[in-house]
């Protein structure tokens, strides 16, 4: 359905009654009053001495003030026309509805300060970078980000915080004259609180979160980014936590303790006595409190109350969001609605609507309600409110009349005038502007290292900051001159306490570096090291590093490759990813492969990752002097976005035989996308080796500083390994020792011995003994197998006596009376089932344990009469 909007009506819920005033171009105000007549024969003009003649540039910042919004729009908003072409028509021009959107905008705004005189003006629309006024509803850009962070406000907060620099509102009263679009913020990467807040909201947005931005007031510290005075987060908790020792289980007979013959009247006194001197101290102390907390406390604000500020709301419509909460664009994070430095709301908006606060924020925004469809407390612009706000019954798309189409025939907001917010792979690792982002809180508290030079030869002490893999690194460099022990420079990292000292050794004109790696990147100095390349699974066999470039070695390995070669981007040239250096190029060859053909087997692979091609060159094939190349050129991330895409004009190729049939595209894709698979392998290889490069000369220097004497595993006196093993070893020959030892008793030996043992015996005695023996053996099985059942119906009624107890008293338990009713209803159950198994066991073996004994009389020859 295509809405009409010639014949609109401007319609207000609360300002239907009142008067419409003329909407006047600022410059025809500005020429009715230059061309006014002065009367003549008055040396100071009709109004007194102190009269000051308006122009042009007085009316245009009184506009400014106001609010008031352009109703005219020029068609070169910027003059030079090379200029132009670089900014899409949207920046530099308002489309038919943009145009309908301001006048209606212009008009809510002189509707709302009539009713409303003692209010500031609302910040409806500003400037974009080309100059051209847009409401700021439609400078909103809702973008999806492909990085996982994205997908949480967390993760969207903290990489506007980090991406940006704050740039203060130059009058702090007043909203910004001039609103940059997001894209030219993430590329200036800088803005003021409200591009901030307009940035982080177009992620949120896009995320699935239903966010705002706001406009208000908030304070001093708030809004000049002062954190001073804000505890650093990064600092451990060095509050001591005591444990409570457990209290021990009650026993049935104790030991009454000996008569306590102190005074009662003595210990409460002395008692009394202690609480005083402690009450004593604790209020000295709180005096010396307050007395710091005076002398820290900030001079008073003369503007307090009146500082415009902007920060986002996310109200609980959306994912995962239970309540609403404030997000603080500069930091990143989050606060409740009591947050004391927000000190009331003027208005808030998103892509679909403008809504201005109607509430007191006597008390700040606490009391505050955030439901817009509240019409008592907000006051929207657009007539009709947005679907996905809507409830489900006021949505019915099944019931559709003619009365709800003509009833939904209102003006709603225009698409976002903004193009498309893009994050490369570059710009999301060095999300820091230059590489670095100092903090307010870490500069307040390294302001004691200040330049100066002291007895011990310090020149000069210099404190660097730095931001990288999101983890805070400090550094301080120190200079000295005419140390005894030679000491030039040393550098410590606040943080971790890493310390790396360079020291002058020789003459002046020799300087030799000596590094002490407890967290100093020794992966950057020049050395060379080697491997046995059979014990590694990646056969290495020679590394040699270097401050640009790294050299690995390989041999026998399944791929045939056996050379690797990586250059770096030299310190302090662009950007770098923090503790990790640039890699500019990547270099790699392998042998032949006699099982593919020569023009499809790879000789050497160049991969320009600063450039962004990747450049291969084949074996040479049997009776030619050249050999097979190709190129590819990698398409822009934008392109790559949902799926690698092929290009043929992106790749060229050198054919030994020209009579060759050109390869397929289906060959140069699959080609293409092992080798973006092969690049991404490497450089993850190349991060693992410097890791573990890294790690050995940690390892090093720890064995180093604290050498331990290695004892051979022969030496059985000092090897308690070794002796360990050779304990365990006699239990072993022990225990072998006593089961052949059993396995040659004999069982029937106390039975002859009752008959004397004669040497021959008759049936009668050879049947006597028979049964006694199977007597026994029934009665030794009867008796373990009702010991077994006894102890299987007790456990059984302990364990149904626990339950009783557990279910009259669950709801009195605490947390470590339930978890230790479960650790031992797990354990008693657990026996239960060993011992129901035992049983069965024993049932089903007493037949086979039968039969054997009856095997064991029919093999004794001293019972063949039996037989």
């Amino acid at each position: 359905m295509v809405t009409n909007f010639s014949n609109l009506s401007l319609k207000f819920d609360s300002f239907q009654s009142l008067p419409v005033p003329s909407l006047t171009r600022v410059d025809s105000v500005c020429e009715d009053v230059i061309e006014e007549e002065i009367i003549p024969g008055s040396d100071y003009g009709p109004y007194g001495k102190d009269y000051k003649e308006i122009t042009e540039k007085h009316l245009k910042q009184i506009a400014l003030d106001l609010g008031l919004i352009k109703l005219h729009w020029p068609e070169k908003s910027i003059p030079d026309a090379d200029q132009r072409k670089h900014y899409p028509s949207s920046y530099i021009q308002n489309n038919n509805k943009e145009k309908l959107l301001l006048w209606y905008t212009e008009n809510f705004r002189r509707h709302y300060h009539f009713v409303y005189k003692d209010r500031k003006p609302l910040f409806l629309a500003a400037a974009n970078e080309c100059g051209l006024q847009k409401m700021v509803c439609t400078t909103i850009r809702p973008t999806t980000i492909r990085f996982p962070e994205f997908r949480t406000w967390e993760g969207c907060s903290s990489f506007v915080a980090d991406h940006l620099d704050y740039e203060p509102l130059e009058k702090p009263g007043l909203p910004p004259e001039k609103l940059f679009s997001p894209t030219a913020v993430m590329e200036r990467q800088k803005g003021n609180i409200f591009e901030y807040s307009i940035l982080l909201t177009s992620f949120l947005i896009g995320s699935g979160y239903d966010a705002y931005v706001a406009s208000g007031y908030s304070t001093r510290e708030f809004c000049k980014f002062d954190q001073t005075r804000i505890l650093c987060p990064g600092l451990p908790d060095f509050t001591l936590r005591e444990e409570e020792p457990e209290e021990e289980k009650g026993t049935k007979y104790v030991v009454k303790p000996p008569a306590d013959l102190q005074s009662k009247f003595l210990l409460e006194m002395e008692m009394k006595r202690m609480h005083k001197i402690e009450e004593e101290e604790q209020k000295l102390r709180d005096e010396e409190r307050l007395i710091i907390e005076e002398f820290e406390k900030p001079p008073p604000d003369e503007i307090f109350g009146t500082r415009v500020h902007s920060w986002v709301v996310v109200l609980p419509t959306s994912i995962k969001v239970m309540e609403p909460f404030f997000i603080d664009p500069l930091t990143g994070n989050k606060y409740q609605l009591s947050e004391p430095n927000y000190l009331g709301v003027e208005s808030i908006w998103n892509t679909t609507n403008y809504w201005v606060n109607l509430q007191s924020c006597s008390e700040g925004c606490k009391n505050m309600k955030f439901d817009l469809m509240d019409t008592e407390c907000w006051e929207h612009l657009l007539p009709g409110e947005p679907r996905q706000i809507r409830s489900s019954e006021q949505v019915d798309d099944e019931e559709v009349s003619l009365y709800n189409i003509l009833a939904e025939k209102h003006l709603d907001m225009p698409a976002s005038w903004v193009k498309k917010i893009c994050i490369s792979n570059t710009v999301y690792e060095n999300r820091f502007p230059n590489g670095k982002k100092v903090n307010l809180y870490k500069k307040a508290k390294l302001e004691r290292f200040a330049p100066y030079v002291q007895e011990d030869g310090l020149v000069t002490r210099i404190t660097t900051y730095a931001d990288y893999d999101w983890s805070d690194t400090i550094w301080i460099y120190e200079y000295y001159h005419n140390r005894a022990d030679c000491l030039l420079e040393i550098r410590k990292n606040l943080l971790d306490n890493s310390i790396m000292e360079i020291f002058k050794r020789g003459r002046d004109d020799c300087l030799n570096e000596h590094s002490y790696f407890v967290g100093g990147n020794g992966v950057e100095d020049k050395r060379t090291m080697l491997f046995y390349h059979k014990a590694r699974t990646d056969g290495l066999k020679k590394l040699e590093m270097d401050p640009v470039y790294l050299i690995e070695n390989f041999q026998d390995r399944l791929d045939y490759l056996y050379y690797r070669k990586v250059d770096y981007q030299p310190r302090g040239q662009g950007q770098v990813e923090g503790p990790k250096r640039n890699v500019l190029k990547l270099v790699e060859e392998f042998h032949r492969n006699e099982e593919k053909i020569a023009d499809k087997d790879i000789a050497r692979r160049t991969f320009a990752v600063a450039d962004g091609h990747i450049l291969l060159k084949f074996h040479y094939t049997l009776g030619k002097i050249t050999a097979a190349t190709r190129e590819f050129i990698k398409s822009q991330l934008t392109e790559m976005a949902e799926g690698l895409t092929f290009n043929p004009e992106l790749t060229a190729g050198y054919q030994t035989d020209p009579t060759d049939v050109p390869q397929k595209q289906l060959y140069l894709f699959n080609l293409l996308e092992e080798q973006l698979q092969a690049e991404e392998n490497s450089l993850l290889s190349i991060r693992q080796m410097e890791d573990e490069v890294s790690t050995v000369l940690k390892q090093r220097y720890h064995e180093m500083s604290e050498p331990n004497l290695e004892i051979s595993i022969f030496n059985m006196e000092r090897n308690e390994l070794a002796k360990e093993s050779m304990k365990e070893r006699d239990k072993q020959i022990c225990a072998q020792v006593a089961r052949h030892v059993e396995g040659d008793i004999d069982f029937l030996a106390p039975y002859f011995a009752r008959i004397g043992n004669p040497e021959t015996i008759t049936q009668q005695q050879a049947l006597k003994i028979r049964e006694d023996c199977i007597s026994d053996f029934k009665h030794l099985l009867t008796e373990r197998m009702n010991r077994i059942q006894e102890n299987f119906e007790k456990l059984g009624e302990a364990i149904e006596t626990k339950n009783m107890w557990y279910e009259q008293e669950q709801d009195n338990l605490t947390r470590a009376e339930e978890e230790a009713y479960l650790k031992t209803n797990t354990e008693m159950m657990f026996m239960l089932h060993v011992l129901a198994t035992r049983l069965n066991r024993f049932r089903d073996l007493a037949t086979i344990r039968y039969q054997n004994l009856e095997a064991f009389f029919l093999a004794d020859k001293r019972l063949n009469i039996l037989y």
